[in-house]
């Protein structure tokens, strides 16, 4: 939770990571990804990521709030998805 990486000698925090599966799963409340500047820097971030080898999962506040199952079962699908490939 809560982690630094570095991609490009720039350090980026994302919320959730699993290094060995390259899997970044970002916790995105309305109140502070509502803006224009967020949405922007949000997407160049999620490029930038990918672009490196990195899996980005978005899920908003209120899905894993009304839905943590489900938020759960999807996780574990991505790990076990990512982990078996050769």
């Amino acid at each position: 939770m809560n982690a630094l990486i570095e991609v490009h000698g720039r350090r980026i925090e994302v919320d959730c990571l699993w290094c060995e599966p390259r899997l970044i799963a970002e916790l995105d409340g309305f109140a502070t990804h509502a803006t224009r500047h967020a949405f922007e820097r949000d997407r160049e971030r999620d490029r930038e990521l990918q672009a490196e080898g990195w899996r980005v999962v978005r899920i908003t506040a209120r899905q894993l709030e009304e839905d943590p199952d489900t938020i759960e079962s999807q996780l574990r699908r991505l790990l076990r998805d990512t982990v078996s490939e050769p």
